[in-house]
């Protein structure tokens, strides 16, 4: 296989990276690599601790980020804020605490939100500060009707997946 300086999966890979001009990056979760460049990294599945987790703000860079059902670790919403280049933040899988979203809203430049298969302590009403977000994946997650109000208060919004939901012909109409 050759070697992909654009994707870097986390994990167990034998590739040598190539030698440059890079500087050399480690995570305790994967291998060294030269992320000087990276836009794009996955830790889907993985156990992150707080020295890799807060590594990613060396990563200028970064435009999308794959955390999906990742053991994170407690202060991750608080690191995340750093990531001000992040276009793509995939979060399937996890259980939101209140005031989680809040720190979602440091991301100035955050397009595409997956939220897929998660499940939220608090409420949705911080993404409304949330002006670059287009596009939000909500399928299979158990929304209330002032998660509906919320969304349909994102006037930026151009696709809304909510496949799987509790959403019925009565709470559509709140979106619609």
């Amino acid at each position: 296989d050759s070697y992909d300086d654009i994707v870097f999966l986390l994990g167990d890979d034998p590739r040598i990276p190539p030698e440059g001009t890079y500087r050399p990056l480690s995570f305790s979760t994967g291998r060294q690599h030269t992320l000087d460049y990276a836009k794009e990294l996955s830790f889907s599945g993985e156990e992150v601790n707080s020295q890799d987790f807060g590594n990613l703000a060396n990563l200028p860079n970064l435009v999308w980020l794959d955390l999906d059902y990742a053991q994170l670790p407690e202060e991750w919403p608080a690191q995340i804020a750093n990531l001000r280049n992040l276009q793509m933040l995939s979060l399937a899988g996890h259980k939101f605490r209140e005031g989680t979203f809040k720190a979602l809203t440091n991301l100035p430049n955050l397009e595409t939100l997956n939220l897929s298969r998660s499940s939220f302590g608090g409420s949705l009403t911080s993404l409304r500060k949330m002006d670059s977000l287009r596009r939000i994946n909500l399928s299979g997650v158990a929304l209330r009707e002032e998660d509906l109000l919320t969304i349909s208060l994102l006037k930026n919004l151009e696709e809304l997946n909510l496949s799987e939901t509790t959403i019925n012909d009565t709470t559509i109409k709140l979106i619609s």
